[in-house]
């Protein structure tokens, strides 16, 4: 009978939780908290035998002035963490927000309401199951952590009408920082973690101020200037220092000065140390022309680099790292564009047969060179790797491997020279081949490094590879150029095709 009477008396356990003045129901099990049943059965069956001859309902109100209970610690940390999330209200600190008039106003704080986690915690543990449930809890109030009394004073404190005119002298010259000035160049915020209002002065604001106003009294100086013919200085015209505000002193001390409501500050001149431009220029020599590929090379650190330069009609030449076989990307589409021609003049092609959808070997050969078409290439090789590979060795480009994309500088320069000699191809398709790539798109390079020429290249960039090689006609004469690079760019190869076509215009 004691455990009918248990779930009985559990079904009539309810109650209510009453914060500030809202009420909402609540039950023991919503906070963890149950009858101890076993307890419960024990203490109502077994009790002294002269107590047995009395009615239970009788004993009830005495032996049972409080009921066990078993609490399920989780849920009652569960009950108390989503409880006094639901009835806080955060404060919100008050702050300076400027208005449209460029003026900082006042935005008032709010105060904040929370229930004390460690009292309701202990009024769910004194919960008395043989009683009505009854929970009341008072809200505390959470003050901002920056009240409206501290935004005032900062505000008031930088006002227009709290500044005077700041003089900032500068070599006997003033300059001067009118109030209103001074008050657009406060920023006000809060530092919630400190509980404080910080005021500091726009940095960016007074270092324009100081460059359009105090800068005035700057002086560039002139530089020293150096002329070197092929690394050799042959003259210097020795410059003269400079000066300037010293803009750090100005953006350290014109603030401190605002704040201390001062009348003037002094920003110094420093004098500049002298600069130095090196004119360089070289013969129009070998010797020259490789000091000016070496020298360019050393502007571009981490860059790896070949390079072949091939006077044609003259004895110009230069060679850096030319043999060392490298990652071609598109430069190896210039082999199979020669394979196809030279397969079509022997009659084993035909220009008109189709490489794959409605793309011809004739049309392919365009795309691969003009737009550095990729797929047509591709299938090409698909159907006649072996033969390419064949023309190849046998036209003597012995560092060119076309299964692995790689070649040399010196193979691709080769093959630049075979091209325009009319020893790769016949007369028909040499000048095709040649007009293909003076149609190329990507100018960026040799091109546009070679102003007045006609440049007939192909360029190879992929990931960190940026090639360029070209057959050039112009003012400063014919040549052959061929830059491999890697970590490279074409800005960099375009600078060393001006400097190679500035010496051989002289």
């Amino acid at each position: 009978g004691g455990s009918e009477v248990a779930d009985s008396f559990t079904k009539t356990l309810t109650g209510e939780l009453l914060v500030d003045d809202q009420k909402r129901p609540v039950k023991p099990e919503d906070f963890g908290t149950s009858i101890d049943k076993q307890v419960l059965q024990k203490d109502l069956v077994h009790y002294p035998v002269w107590q047995r001859l009395i009615p239970l309902s009788i004993l009830w109100p005495r032996i049972h002035s409080t009921v066990p209970k078993q609490v399920d610690a989780g849920k009652l940390e569960g009950f108390i963490e989503s409880t006094t999330t639901e009835y806080f209200t955060p404060s919100k600190s008050a702050r300076a927000e400027r208005n449209t008039e460029n003026i900082y106003t006042l935005i008032p704080g709010e105060e904040g309401k929370s229930l004390n986690k460690e009292d309701l915690q202990k009024k769910l543990n004194e919960v008395n199951l043989a009683k009505p449930i009854s929970i009341q809890m008072i809200r505390q109030t959470d003050a901002p952590a920056i009240g409206d009394d501290q935004v005032k004073q900062a505000i008031e404190s930088t006002n227009v009408a709290s500044f005077k005119p700041l003089k900032v002298e500068v070599s006997g010259k003033a300059y001067i920082v009118n109030p209103d000035l001074a008050a657009s160049w406060v920023i006000i915020s809060n530092d919630e973690e400190k509980k404080q209002v910080n005021v500091t002065y726009n940095a960016e604001a007074i270092g324009a101020w100081l460059d359009q106003n105090p800068g005035k009294e700057n002086n560039a100086g002139k530089p020293t200037i150096v002329q070197v013919r092929d690394g050799v200085e042959v003259s210097r015209a020795e410059g003269v220092s400079g000066t300037s505000i010293d803009r750090e002193q100005g953006l350290r001390d014109i603030p401190t000065a605002l704040q201390q409501k001062s009348e003037s500050v002094a920003v110094k001149l420093v004098t500049k140390p002298i600069a130095i431009t090196f004119n360089r220029t070289y013969s129009k020599t070998n010797s020259g022309l490789q000091l000016l590929v070496g020298e360019w090379k050393k502007e571009y650190p981490g860059m790896e680099t070949s390079v072949v330069f091939q006077q044609i009609g003259g004895s110009l030449t230069v060679s850096v790292d030319a043999q060392v076989s490298t990652f071609t990307a598109s430069i190896y589409k210039l082999y199979v564009a020669a394979y196809v021609f030279d397969a079509i003049e022997k009659n084993q092609l035909k220009g008109e047969d189709i490489v794959y959808d409605t793309k011809t070997y004739a049309t392919c050969v365009e795309l691969m060179i003009r737009v550095s078409d990729n797929r047509c290439p591709e299938e090409v090789q698909k159907k006649h790797a072996d033969a390419i590979q064949g023309y190849i060795r046998s036209k003597g480009f012995s560092g060119t491997n076309i299964k692995n994309t790689t070649s040399t500088a010196s193979d691709v320069n080769l093959f630049l020279l075979k091209l325009r000699d009319g020893s790769l191809l016949n007369t028909e398709n040499t000048a095709k081949l040649l007009d293909y790539m003076r149609r190329q798109i990507y100018r960026s390079a040799i091109p546009a490094g070679s102003p007045g020429a006609s440049v007939a290249d192909k360029v190879g960039f992929y990931g960190s590879y940026w090639h360029d090689a070209a057959i050039v006609n112009g003012p400063a004469g014919s040549y052959n150029l061929v830059v491999f690079t890697k970590g490279g760019s074409p800005a960099a190869i375009k600078v060393l095709a001006g400097r190679i076509a500035q010496t051989l215009s002289q």
